[in-house]
């Protein structure tokens, strides 16, 4: 094997960063992207890891393309590098670096092309990618035109003597030079054809990007946060690590005096962003590859939270699947976007391509998910046909719709009373037709499971395992609103399984019976679970309840941050509020107000978890002060009241029947009751029967079955009652 050294032949220095800032324009932020693959030559004991070039090797390519390392990581896959200019990454058969700004990133091919070569290994497919420049008048030789681009490419290639067929792509601002080459080499497992799961690459590139999340990545003020040291803070303040829950390698550079890069690794696939947040040219650009579960999913996350004016979205390679969910896209942004153009077209290595560009219509606000068929923001209650959304089942009816806004200043409300202890989140239970399950997904919606099957079902249609909330037999809903993931279990055989997904664990007390609550306790210790609170129901001794309590802090549990005690039921049947949290407040925070785990427990919790959710049996409903409970005598077993909103909250009964009716009797007992407090004149809604909650965007989807009794929903302010009969959570 030869030495590796540098390449003899290094081309001109050409202009660097400083040109651009001569020509008193913006940073370029549209990065240029060249990826190569390559196989060993018909020796394959011979042929190296690319990932063996040393690091002189590696600044010598960087050099021709102006640009520098900035930082480095790796896993066992990949070898990544932030860039003075964007990123590079490496693996043992394929190279993509990508630059933004004035770099001259073609000159760099020769020399990538001569070290394979030393390593005994020959090209097998080459691509070149970009948007168009913002300001193309400042790119040097041969970025100041594709034309010179592709003639730049041709003339390396070329120089490899080795055959190749190219295609060149030009989609509306988005170019791409594709060439395959013969194969005169082995080929191996890892460079076969983009077909698989594996080989997708999904790219946004995002134009006038909304200004209060580009003030994140503005160091002007803030010189202590400039390097790698500090940039973990931003990677999660401004909402980006939200999108690499499954990295085991996250590697970010925050730029003097304003800029950001990141680099992460899961396994086989990294992710990448760039942020240029300069006013006039905020550009960002987000790209995946390898694995990618739900493409429609990442496309709506990423544009949830940079909401850009205009953007480009690219997938190559993938399976069908995947192109589906691309397909998806459009629908998902008609009411902020306009689809400017969507075309496919194959490379020349029999992978597919699909490009789609979106503009912002002039004056629409930014929410994904505003309006479903003909509904628009402010209507109030209407209905769509569930089959326009892709994957509905055919004999499905029709959803409800309610605008979430009439809402929105209740949570305020609550927020500001109650600070971080509350979280403006909704929960639905798993869709089995996974087109919905992914529609929701992307709206931001969490998932709970019951079982194995639910959990596969999720899983299978791209939902992350931080977002699935595990129940148990007991535990339809928890006491507690799930501001992290709480898990309520009987005989904790899904407690393994829920800890991995990161939930916390409710113990839930019925009518005194504790047996089992130790060794469920000893499963959670040997699970490194965390325990989130107890709840009491029924006819629950005040001694009974100390000694539950006692156990769960002698069994040497991890508590959460706000752990969480509410006694419902016989135990709290005609009190309010201030009744429970005395009687709670008598075991002096639980032993005197013992603080363990950093957390004081005690009566400031059992308040928020009054406001929070309180499960109880019965009819009564009371509002005081900003908070609600319900509270009563038993009668009407297994009644769930959340009571969302303002001052002015309809009586909520215990059967069939409007706001400030009364129940039926015992045969139309409520089985789960949501009030919203009329936070607008609209909305003053009382449901009977079975339903859930689920956030879509700015929308609120309440969801549910036919009435008991034949009955109808009434909708107090609509003007009319109208009954759902299809339940997306199955």
């Amino acid at each position: 094997m030869p030495d590796i050294v540098p390449y003899e032949k290094p081309p001109p220095t050409p202009p660097h960063q400083e040109q651009q800032q001569q020509m008193d324009t913006p940073f370029e932020g549209p990065e240029k992207k060249l990826s190569l693959h390559f196989i060993p030559k018909c020796n394959r004991e011979e042929a190296r890891s690319l990932r063996s070039l040393s690091r002189e090797c590696i600044d010598h390519i960087l050099s021709a393309a102006a640009c520098s390392i900035l930082s480095f990581s790796r896993n066992e896959h990949i070898d990544a590098y932030v860039l003075s200019e964007s990123s590079l990454f490496i693996k043992d058969r394929s190279f993509t670096i990508k630059t933004c700004g004035t770099t001259t990133l073609l000159n760099a091919l020769p020399t990538i092309l001569h070290y394979a070569n030393t390593l005994y290994l020959t090209p097998l497919s080459l691509s070149f990618s970009r948007v168009a420049y913002r300001f193309p008048d400042a790119q040097p030789f041969p970025h100041d035109c594709f034309e010179n681009e592709v003639r730049s490419i041709d003339d390396a290639l070329q120089s490899t003597r080795c055959g190749f067929d190219k295609r060149v792509h030009c989609w509306n601002d988005w170019y791409m030079y594709d060439a395959r080459f013969d194969e005169s080499g082995e080929r191996n497992e890892e460079t076969e054809g983009g077909t698989d799961c594996a080989d997708t690459t999904l790219e946004m590139f995002m134009f006038d990007v909304d200004e209060t999340q580009m003030s994140h990545y503005d160091f002007t003020a803030r010189e202590h946060l400039v390097g790698s040291d500090e940039s973990h803070k931003v990677t999660k303040e401004s909402g980006i690590k939200h999108f690499l829950y499954d990295c085991d390698v996250i590697d970010a550079f925050n730029f003097a005096p304003c800029g950001y890069s990141m680099n992460a690794l899961s396994k086989q696939t990294y992710m990448t962003m760039h942020i240029t947040p300069e006013v006039e040219a905020s550009y960002v650009s987000f790209e995946i590859s390898g694995e990618v579960h739900n493409v429609a999913v990442v496309v709506a996350k990423v544009t949830r939270l940079f909401k850009p004016g205009r953007m480009t979205v690219v997938l190559v390679g993938g399976i069908a699947l995947q192109h589906e969910q691309m397909g998806m896209v459009p629908k998902m942004f008609e009411r902020e976007y306009v689809h400017d153009v969507s075309a496919g077209e194959w490379c020349t290595g029999g992978a597919k391509i699909c490009v789609s560009s979106f503009s912002r219509e002039r004056g629409a606000a930014y929410g994904i998910g505003k309006r479903f068929g003909a509904i628009e923001v402010g209507e109030g209650v209407g209905s769509f046909e569930v089959g326009e959304i892709a994957g509905a089942d055919e004999g499905c009816e029709s959803l409800m719709i309610v605008d979430l806004k009439a809402v929105e200043r209740g949570f305020e409300e609550v927020q500001e009373r109650f600070g971080k202890g509350v979280d403006i989140r909704y929960e639905v239970r798993t869709n089995r037709a996974e087109g919905i399950v992914a529609l929701l997904d992307c709206m931001g919606s969490r998932f709970e499971a019951e079982g194995e099957e639910d959990l596969e079902a999720l899983e299978r249609a791209g939902v992350e395992k931080e977002r699935i909330v595990l129940a148990g037999a007991v535990g339809e809903r928890g006491l507690v609103e799930r501001v992290e993931c709480v898990a309520v279990f009987e005989d904790g055989a899904l407690l393994q399984t829920a800890v991995e997904c990161g939930a916390c664990v409710e113990i839930r007390v019925v009518d005194g019976v504790v047996s089992g609550i130790w060794g469920l306790l000893k499963r959670i210790v040997a699970a490194g679970g965390r325990v989130r609170g107890v709840g009491f129901e029924g006819g629950v001794e005040m001694e009974l309840q100390r000694k539950v309590v006692q156990m769960v802090l002698d069994s040497g549990c991890r508590l959460c941050e706000e752990f969480v005690v509410v006694v419902v039921g016989k135990g709290a049947a005609g009190r309010g509020a201030e009744e429970v949290e005395r009687e709670v407040g008598q075991w002096g925070g639980y032993g005197g107000g013992r603080v363990k785990g950093g957390v004081v427990v005690g009566a400031e919790m059992v308040r928020k978890a009054v406001w929070m959710r309180v499960q109880v049996v019965g009819r009564k409903a009371r509002w005081d002060g900003g908070m609600a409970y319900y509270v009563s005598d038993g009668v009407y077993g297994g009644a769930t009241c959340a009571i969302m909103g303002g001052e002015r909250v309809g009586a909520v009964c215990g059967g069939c029947g409007g706001g400030g009716g009364g129940g039926r009797g015992r045969g139309d007992a409520v089985k789960r009751s949501v009030v919203y407090g009329p936070t607008c004149d609209a909305l003053d809604v009382v449901w009977s029967g079975e339903m859930e909650i689920v956030q879509v965007g700015e929308w609120l989807v309440l969801e549910g079955v036919g009435v008991q009794s034949g009955g109808a929903c009434e909708f107090n302010g609509f003007g009319g009652s109208r009954a759902v009969r299809y339940v997306v959570c199955g």
